[in-house]
């Protein structure tokens, strides 16, 4: 389900999802989910770990001090030591996101119907090429003899030896 046309999901469309779906008013909206970000801000200032159940797990990890490098002079410098915001994704949203992946990633490969063009060709060269390949001896169970593995006419087998 696609909550938007844009690639981003932003805070004034939670809030007016949080609107529709819960017939609330889109002041009282506002405030639950400022509410919300204010306790999650607060627990992750206070060096705890934020787990939401089906989502996943945030959590503030600490970067240590490392040598660096100024890209536009060539320089040495250090990049002091920082934190950052972790994310670990839920099992449960790993394996929807998996799903979505798979589900998008089909839609996007073309679809084939037989009978019209496509990227596989249907063109009268192929025509002919389906006409002599394996298929055209099924009811011999014979396949055309020239392959790399099919032996050479004009050489001796062990057999004819």
């Amino acid at each position: 389900m696609k909550l938007t046309e844009e690639p981003d999901l932003t805070r004034a469309e939670i809030i007016q999802i949080l609107h529709d779906c819960l017939a609330i008013s889109r002041k009282d909206a506002k405030h639950i989910l400022e509410r919300f970000l204010d306790i999650m801000a607060k627990g992750l200032g206070n060096g705890e770990r934020v787990v939401l159940s089906g989502l996943g797990s945030f959590q503030v990890k600490p970067t240590p001090a490392r040598p660096g490098r100024n890209p536009k002079t060539g320089k040495l410098a250090n990049v002091p030591a920082k934190n950052r915001l972790s994310f670990a994704m839920s099992p449960s949203l790993r394996a929807s996101m998996a799903e979505f992946i798979i589900q998008s990633r089909a839609a996007a490969l073309p679809q084939y119907v037989p009978g019209e063009p496509g990227p596989w060709g249907t063109g009268p060269a192929d025509a002919a090429s389906a006409e002599t390949g394996p298929e055209a001896d099924a009811d011999t169970g014979a396949t055309e003899p020239d392959g790399p593995g099919a032996p050479d006419p004009g050489k001796a087998t062990d057999d004819q030896a």
